[in-house]
Formats: C-alpha cells, structure tokens, sequence
C-alpha cells in the first residue's frame, strides 16, 4: 500500500491510495475520507491524548505527548463505518475579536444520517476523546437505529431513560405517565383555585337567568365546599377520597340526612361545571352519589284528611287569614310549590273560568302551566275579602311557620316539608289520570310515578280530601265570618 505524508501549514497528513490536493482550506478536515489521518498543532502545553484517540505511528519513537516545543504526529481517527457515513471530525480555532484563543472538536454527522438535518456538537480542546465517542455513537446508532435512532437529542435520550427507571415496577408505560401528567398537571382550560371555580360558576348561573334563591343555595352549599377545601387550593388537586371523606364527615357530625344530600349534590354541580370548563380532566365527585344518599328513601308525607283541615282551621282564623289563599292554592291547586305562590297575584287567578295561570318566569320549571281550581278550593278562595295584590303577605315563609305551629304541627319543616303539593298528587292521582296529574304539577311522568305509584291513600281518601270546604271543617276560636263573596265577571 502506497502511504505519502505531505503537510498543509501545522497539518501533516497521510494519504493511502488518495490523491489530495494541499488546498489550505482543507486543513481543518478529519475523517471525512476512510484512509484520512491527520497531526495536529494542539497548543503549547502538555497534552496526553485518551487512549480512545491514540493510535501506532511508525514515524514516532517518543511518547504520545505534547511538549512547548513539540509537535504532535497524532490523528483522531474514526472507524471506517464513520467516516463512510461521512461523519466528520473538525479542529476549529476559537476566535473572539479578530483574535485565535486555541481550538475545540466540532464533530459533525450529515443530513442522510439523522434524516432531520446536519447534527453538530462541538467540544472543547480537551474533549478529544468525547469527540470520537460521540461521532461513533452517531455511527452506531445510523447502523442499529436507521434514521430513527436521531429523532431524539442525546439530551432527550438522557431524559427518558432516567424517567424509565423510575416506573420500573409501576406498570407504567413512558408514554402513560406523560399522557397523565400533561392531563393533570396541564388541564386545558387553564388552572383555578377552588373560589375561583365558585366565581365562575356563579356567574355561569347569573347570565342564565338563575332566580335569586336558587343562587343563594348554589352560593351557600358550594361556599361549604370551598372553605373547607381552602379558598386557594387549586380544584385539580380535589380527590374523590377526599371528597368522600368529607361528606362521611358532614353526616358523622349531625347534619340532617337532607342537608348531606343537598351537599352532595351542590359539590356534583360544583364539578361538573369544573369538568365542562375543562379546569379538571375527571370529575372527583362522579361518586358522591351513593355517599349522599345515607339514608333509604322514604315515602312522601302526605297528609290526613284530619291534618288538612286543621291546617285550614288555622288559617281561617283572623290571626292567619291573609295566609288562607296560599295554604288553598298549595293544597288543592296542582300543588303549587311555596316559591311559585311568592310570585302569584291575585291577577293570576280566574275564578270565574276556574284556573290559576303561572308564568315562564312564576315557575321553578320556567315552563308555563295552567292549575284547576276545583269547587272547594274557590270557596275557600272566596272568603278572602280583598283578592288583588299578591297572593302571599310579607314574610310569608316565617308567617308560615307560625300557622304549622299554631295548627300543631311542631316540626313542619323537618317532618312535613312539601307536604302540601305531595298531599295534592296523592289524591289526584287516585281520582284522574297521570296525564292531567303531570300536566297541573309540572313535573315529569317519572317523578310522578316514582313518589305517589305506591301510596297507601284509597279512592275513598281522596274524595274526602277534594270534598273539605269551609263549611264541613270544625271550627275553633275566632274564624273567618263565613259569607260567600262574589266572583268578578
């Protein structure tokens, strides 16, 4: 084999079977050529390079070392499968200023090897043997890997495999582990603490028209919540556990089964609005349900014939006379519900065509709907003596609460709460179809048939119920004269 060194300024190289021509700026090339060697002029101090770069050299009898005086006849050479590759290692000065501050390794692996773009990595003066390394990494890889194995920076690869090792054991994949991460710790919507949720969520309710007591509860209930979670806790951080725990908490405490269940459900609307602001990428609260309902379901209160017409007794009486209407319209009127009779006038009520009209904006359904009022229901309706203004007084709902007691039921609230209207679809139900039923209470077939199907009210109990007028009850203490008034035309 035919070897001839020449020297190009400081670079002396040696070429086998290649002609090259000592063009200047060539001389800063390193492996670009598999019979390729070079020496370099590498400062002034003492330099050993890495066993990794040195090679035999039949020209040198002196150790591989530098001196102030000496030259190196040393190459970095790179394996034959580099260099084919066209991996390259190159000596660039250091220049800052117009001025040279000795020199680095910029190791260079082209475009057709990483198929992305030219990778170039540059080391310093006494990196040598990193510069080799990495240039035979890069070989290695484009010969494992193909063009795949640089879609990753050797930073990236670093990254993974660190994080590889910690799932060791887990069951996680890498892939798994980010796709929770970026969901949790990234929601799309953003991050908010949990009184900001609550701020937005009122808001939400504002613009839709929500009625004042309804944001008064929503305000009440998710305030609980919040508080208790802490104003600035971030709402992603809320854990079902937690969650959980806490309503065992609300019901260990004391707290009535029904304020635990109106909790539960405040904190599910809480969330869900949290999930469709995509605040939360899973709602924590999907299963309060069970754990609201602490308690069996129990049947609807429904009153006695008897109980009705103490109530009525009561409200005859000139202390609750001006109750009378509501207490009337509640009973035997399509159960209309306490909120809805605030609303009512007296304007809403023909009782020469025998109906009570409710308006979108009187209802809690906010869907219009016409009440019968039957015959014993407008004769009680009749001994009001002034019928325009509102149908309730002011302070209806603590002027309430002094009838029930006055009428003897103690615990009203507690143990008879909606008693009126379930009173009416009871004993409508046993006198009309379910049809005419849902159409006077406004609600759906399926609250309907789920609260009034199994009552143990008869027939019998239900023509009593429709057959109570002011006449039939049994007066006590100071009652309303009983004169039949005239229905306006």
């Amino acid at each position: 084999m035919n070897k001839s060194p020449f020297l190009i300024g400081d670079l002396e190289l040696t070429s086998e079977n290649v002609l090259l021509s000592p063009n200047p700026e060539e001389a800063d090339l390193v492996g670009s050529n598999p019979t390729l060697s070079a020496s370099f002029l590498i400062g002034n101090e003492q330099t050993v390079l890495s066993q990794s770069c040195q090679i035999s050299d039949e020209f040198a009898a002196e150790p591989e070392t530098m001196t102030k005086q000496g030259r190196l006849k040393k190459s970095l050479t790179l394996s034959k499968r580099a260099m084919r590759l066209g991996i390259s290692i190159r000596r660039v000065a250091n220049r800052s200023r117009g001025q040279d501050f000795g020199h680095s390794w910029m190791v260079v692996v082209p475009a057709k090897v990483t198929g992305q773009g030219r990778l170039r990595r540059q080391f310093e003066e006494l990196q040598a043997r990193e510069a080799v390394d990495f240039a035979e990494a890069a070989a290695l890889k484009a010969k494992d890997l193909g063009l795949t194995g640089f879609l990753l920076t050797p930073e990236e690869v670093s990254d993974a495999k660190r994080a590889l090792k910690r799932l060791e054991g887990s069951g996680l994949t890498l892939a798994a582990a980010v796709n929770f991460a970026l969901r949790h710790l990234r929601p799309a919507g953003g991050d908010a603490t949990m009184a900001e949720v609550l701020g937005r969520l009122m808001q939400s309710k504002k613009e839709k028209n929500l009625r004042p007591a309804s944001l008064e509860s929503l305000r009440k209930y998710s305030g609980r919540l919040v508080r208790n979670f802490g104003e600035e806790t971030p709402v992603k951080r809320v854990t079902a556990e937690e969650l959980k725990e806490w309503i065992r908490d609300c019901a260990a405490s004391g707290s009535s089964p029904r304020l635990v269940r109106n909790i539960a459900a405040y904190t599910r609307q809480f969330f869900r609005f949290a999930l469709r602001e995509k605040l939360i990428v899973a709602d924590p609260s999907a299963g309060l349900r069970p754990e609201g309902r602490l308690e069996d379901e129990k049947a609807v209160t429904v009153l006695t014939i008897e109980q009705t017409k103490a109530l009525l007794r009561t409200a005859m009486t000139v202390k609750h006379r001006d109750l009378l209407p509501a207490m009337v319209l509640g009973l035997f009127c399509g159960g209309i519900r306490s909120e809805e009779l605030t609303r009512l006038s007296w304007g809403d009520v023909d009782l020469a065509a025998g109906k009570v009209t409710l308006d979108g904006k009187q209802t809690k359904t906010r869907q219009r709907r016409k009440c019968d009022i039957p015959a014993n229901a407008r004769d009680f309706l009749l001994l009001h003596p002034k019928r325009q203004g509102p149908i309730t007084p002011a302070r209806f709902e603590l002027r309430a609460s002094q009838l029930y007691q006055d009428a003897g039921f103690k615990s009203w609230k507690r143990d008879f709460a909606n008693a009126k209207r379930h009173s009416f679809g009871t004993y409508a139900s046993k006198l009309h179809d379910w049809g005419w039923v849902v159409d006077q209470m406004g609600n759906s077939p399926a609250v309907l048939f789920r609260h009034y199907r199994d009552s143990s009210a008869s027939t019998e109990d239900a023509q009593a119920y429709f057959a109570i007028t002011p006449t039939n009850i049994e007066t006590v203490g100071e009652m309303i004269p009983i004169t039949r008034g005239v229905i306006a035309e």
